[in-house]
């Protein structure tokens, strides 16, 4: 069996996405040294494994139904944009979650514990919920790009309801990462 490259997200709003996508393409004009993520691929991950067994995909599928059996869907709010570690030495650009957050983080928590279960070793972060907008590929040239993200920092850029959380398959090419979803788990109500 060959091994499958995987994680679980929730996917996000089209609404959110084409906010974001208008965003990057201002901040595109800084004619910063960034690696965009291409809109189609933003979601809230919550989970990446990497390379997977096939045969261990079932169980992780079983094992996120199981995490979000209960659970209660959410609504969540995407505002402001920032940078990890900081804006003075960026090296991930993103929209953040505030509205939403906790229980986004404690459905994070239920599935790594669900899946640490099967053998995956734990979250080692604690969960920061975000959209990656793009990563810094060289710290130079960064001043005019800083300033757009300061400028956006408590922009609102959506909300949804969280109803669902996917595994995903995610196969990489040179044109970038196509994800297909494996198994769904819906929450209640």
């Amino acid at each position: 069996m060959a091994d499958i490259r995987s994680f679980i997200a929730v996917t996000v709003d089209e609404k959110i996405i084409a906010r974001l996508a208008v965003l990057q393409q201002e901040l595109w004009h800084a004619d910063a040294p960034v690696s965009w993520t291409r809109p189609t691929e933003m979601h809230l991950t919550l989970k990446f494994f990497g390379d997977v067994p096939e045969g261990q995909i079932s169980g992780i599928g079983d094992a996120l139904r199981d995490a979000v059996a209960g659970r209660a869907s959410f609504h969540i709010g995407v505002e402001g944009a920032g940078a990890f570690p900081n804006l003075r030495r960026p090296r991930v650009l993103w929209a953040a979650v505030h509205e939403g957050r906790a229980a986004l983080i404690a459905l994070a928590a239920a599935v790594d514990t669900a899946v640490t279960a099967l053998g995956f070793p734990p979250e080692d972060r604690p969960f920061n919920p975000h959209l990656t907008l793009g990563r810094v590929k060289a710290p130079n040239h960064l001043e005019r790009l800083l300033s757009l993200m300061q400028s956006h920092a408590e922009d609102r850029f959506g909300e949804m309801t969280v109803r669902e959380v996917i595994l995903f398959r995610s196969d990489l090419s040179p044109q970038g990462a196509t994800y297909t979803p494996l198994r769904r788990a819906v929450l209640d109500g």
